[in-house]
């Protein structure tokens, strides 16, 4: 199984999952195609959520430990160079705004 294919088979499989609506990773395990090695597949979730196309959390409940998947919208890097359109830039008033009249 290929990378790209399993990649392609995590994204339907967590189609309309959020924070508040999670995936566990047992139960994606058992949406996937079960021939699919649990090391492919962590290593996969992984580097998506490196690339910020997946999100993540660990815990324990019930002194069970658990990790949780949820689709996170693809937002780019909060540290990336702001985009500006240069007409959408306001030049900064070099005039006062009332003008006081000479005596």
């Amino acid at each position: 199984m290929t990378t790209s294919t399993l990649r392609e088979n995590i994204l339907k499989a967590l189609v309309g999952s959020s924070s508040q609506m999670p995936v566990n990773l047992t139960k994606l395990k058992s949406l996937l195609v079960p021939e699919a090695k649990l090391a492919d597949l962590t290593s996969t979730l992984e580097s998506m959520c490196q690339s910020r196309e997946l999100q993540t959390c660990n815990g324990v409940r019930d002194g069970k430990a658990y990790v949780i998947y949820w689709v996170s919208g693809m937002m780019p890097p909060a540290w990336g160079p702001p985009r500006r359109d240069t007409a959408a830039v306001r030049k900064p008033a070099t005039e006062p705004a009332r003008k006081r009249k000479s005596v």
